[in-house]
């Protein structure tokens, strides 16, 4: 069997999209089975027009986002988000340290690639953005988290002594008396007083 592509000789490796192995992985990769290759120029191209851009709205990287909304490009030969290529390509290489591309419009999960936008930051600044704009995933939004807001401030206010409280929203111990004593989920009780 022949690959459906245009133009295409090779024998059908995928049998579900009755594709060869190349056109396979380019489908993978970049959403259709004729992607990627050749626009390696126009994603350079995309970043000297990003290095004059003078606007002050987000803009959204036209090209291949990741499943999170980031914007991923390849460049100077590795694999990388968006937002670092933008940050490398128009601030230069942050040097020595853990520097992160932040944003500080909020909207990099919405592919947002505006340079005024992004800057380098140390990984204690990035996450502060995070916490800022909403998008940390902190607390509730925290995948692994096993209460809600309201029950964390029922373990923090509670007379109850801390096992009957591990017990009563199925917490270990030391979960509910690090609770109790500020160490976690300080983003909820925080400014709340036993």
């Amino acid at each position: 069997m022949i690959c459906e592509v245009a133009d295409c000789e090779n024998e059908v490796r995928c049998h579900k999209w009755n594709l060869c192995n190349r056109h396979h992985l380019r489908f993978l990769r970049h959403g259709n089975p004729t992607g990627g290759g050749t626009d390696y120029g126009a994603r350079t191209k995309f970043l000297d027009i990003l290095k004059n851009y003078t606007g002050s709205d987000c803009v959204t990287w036209p090209f291949g986002l990741n499943p999170k909304g980031y914007g991923t490009m390849s460049y100077k030969g590795k694999q990388t988000s968006a937002q670092r290529a933008v940050a490398f390509h128009c601030y230069g290489d942050p040097g020595e340290g853990i520097w992160e591309a932040a944003h500080s419009c909020g909207n990099g999960n919405k592919g947002c690639c505006n340079p005024k936008h992004i800057r380098w930051a140390t990984r204690e600044e990035n996450h502060a953005d995070r916490i800022l704009h909403g998008t940390s995933n902190r607390g509730e939004r925290n995948g692994q988290a096993k209460l809600t807001g309201e029950q964390v401030l029922d373990i923090f206010m509670s007379n109850a002594s801390t096992k009957e409280l591990a017990k009563k929203y199925n917490v270990c111990y030391e979960a509910a008396r690090d609770i109790r004593n500020g160490k976690r989920w300080k983003s909820v009780t925080e400014g709340f007083r036993r």
